[in-house]
């Protein structure tokens, strides 16, 4: 799942050097990582909790999660404070991408794929400023159920999703978001994008409403709500192109949503020669970007990349997609 530079940063500062880490081990690896994601709030945050499950277990070097969709909402990572759930981008209307829309159509007209889950091979390079740079490798397997399961190894994959323990499990909305995505394949990018906001909705505060940030105080204006419910969708976004790669109606409803995004821009242009689209999204006032890069013709996740914050860290994720049927994670035809 693309990933927050913060975050990558945190992980390559408390690796674990273990060889074989064990279920207790990755539970603290991931209440570590909580703790860090709750205090972090150089910008107002907001984290979608399955990041948590997956970035933590790279922490602990080796293991497995699974994640049970369907179980509620997320929750933003945020300072105390009332909020009000803010489901709609209709007050940010922008003129939704002819590129993004043409995309989204052929993904929909690619033929479905058998099997039963969609098995994700990722690998993020992660450059960080006066470091060598690290290389975080993992797989995640989206179960058409709702289920998600996450490995660093291929094998600690296979091994959860056949029998995954008691310690590995933590809840997560992925089948709403798919879901919402496979049902948007043929609304209008607005109606789309509401859908996906809906799905997993996060409270949203109010105009001068006043949070503390790194032990400041900082009052939310009308700019940072939408630029905070700009970064939900765009995290919904995100992960219905990556849960739902293997998934063509998933696909269109996703890249349907991006159409309607404010404050982005849609690129068409090569990678390894490979016609792509990418799309970015600039968080503002900063310089701060995530891009997703997919394959022109079937919408299927290609890249991911984050930069441009204050630390100077930058990522890079490829994606290899491949529908597998599980339990045994055996490629499907």
């Amino acid at each position: 799942m693309p990933s927050n530079v913060e975050e990558f940063t945190w992980v390559t500062d408390h690796r674990l050097d273990v060889p074989d880490p064990d279920g207790a081990m990755t539970d603290r690896a991931r209440m570590a990582l909580v703790d860090h994601m709750s205090a972090a709030t150089d910008r107002p945050g907001r984290r979608l909790p399955w990041l948590i499950g997956a970035t933590a277990v790279a922490a602990a070097a080796a293991g497995a999660v699974v994640l049970a969709g369907g179980l509620g909402a997320g929750s933003a990572v945020r300072g105390s404070g009332s909020a009000t759930p803010v489901v709609s981008l209709a007050q940010q209307a922008v003129r939704p991408s002819f590129v993004l829309l043409h995309v989204a159509g052929r993904a929909a007209q690619t033929p479905a794929l058998p099997g039963n889950a969609t098995l994700v091979k990722r690998s993020s390079d992660v450059v960080t400023p006066g470091r060598a740079p690290t290389v975080l490798t993992g797989y995640d397997l989206y179960q058409d159920n709702g289920d998600y399961y996450y490995g660093q190894t291929f094998a600690a994959l296979r091994s959860a999703a056949r029998d995954p323990s008691p310690s590995d499990a933590y809840g997560a909305p992925f089948g709403q978001i798919i879901a919402a995505a496979a049902a948007s394949a043929d609304l209008t990018p607005t109606q789309a994008a509401d859908k996906l906001l809906a799905a997993d909705p996060h409270p949203t505060p109010k105009v001068g409403q006043v949070d503390t940030t790194q032990g400041k105080p900082f009052t939310w204006t009308q700019a940072a709500v939408d630029r905070d419910l700009d970064g939900i969708e765009w995290e919904a976004i995100s992960a219905a192109l990556e849960g739902g790669a293997g998934k063509p109606q998933v696909r269109a409803g996703a890249l349907r949503a991006a159409a309607a995004m404010p404050n982005t821009t849609v690129t068409s242009t090569t990678d390894n020669g490979l016609p792509v689209v990418e799309v970015t999204w600039h968080e503002g006032p900063g310089q701060y970007v995530e891009s997703l890069t997919v394959d022109s013709q079937t919408g299927v996740l290609v890249l991911a990349h984050n930069g441009g914050s204050p630390t100077g860290v930058t990522s890079t994720t490829t994606y290899d997609v491949t529908r597998v049927t599980a339990p045994s994670l055996t490629a499907a035809h």
